[in-house]
């Protein structure tokens, strides 16, 4: 789907093998470019996606997403993850491993959370140059109970967790 509708709900959808190459563009994952509705226990295995902003395994940019897992190799230039570049309200018991590549707010799981990460976990690789974060790129509100064992590389503001925090960032019992 390139564009998910406010009120729409994909429920129990699973894709293998995707290969979605954007490159150049924003908005871009296997199952939806932008999903401003609900995305319930989907998944993607062995994706291959490559595009310009809001890039992730799964979904581009996301509303809600919960119990989804992506497996694959995400590549792009800002806000791009494993499993949701950008997200704005939650991502709640979600999980992502996966080789992520891209230059500016890069993690396993979400490029930049503006909203709730809970109960989720990344694993995988995790490159890039600034903000980059084995779970979290940017994190701008919460981040609960969840964990990462990605390997990170970078050149600034790097972290095991979260490559950078706003003055509004929580994240509390994360690993």
């Amino acid at each position: 789907f390139g564009v998910v509708s406010d009120n729409a709900r994909i429920e129990n959808l699973g894709l293998i093998d995707p290969n979605v190459s954007a490159v150049g563009c924003a908005y871009v994952g296997s199952l939806a470019g932008e999903c401003r509705g609900t995305v319930i226990n989907c998944y993607v295995t062995n994706a291959k996606i490559s595009g310009m902003n809001h890039v992730g395994g799964l979904v581009g940019s996301a509303r809600v997403l919960s119990d989804c897992h992506a497996n694959g190799t995400v590549t792009g230039v800002h806000n791009v993850a494993g499993l949701v570049g950008y997200v704005w309200d939650k991502v709640i018991c979600c999980s992502a491993t996966a080789k992520v590549a891209g230059d500016n707010t890069v993690g396993g799981l979400t490029g930049w959370n503006n909203g709730r990460v809970a109960g989720c976990f990344s694993a995988g690789t995790v490159s890039g140059e600034v903000n980059i974060g084995s779970l979290v790129g940017i994190n701008d509100l919460v981040i609960a109970n969840c964990y990462s064992t990605s390997d990170v590389n970078g050149y600034d503001q790097v972290g095991g967790l979260v490559g950078a925090g706003t003055w509004d960032s929580v994240v509390t019992n994360s690993y």
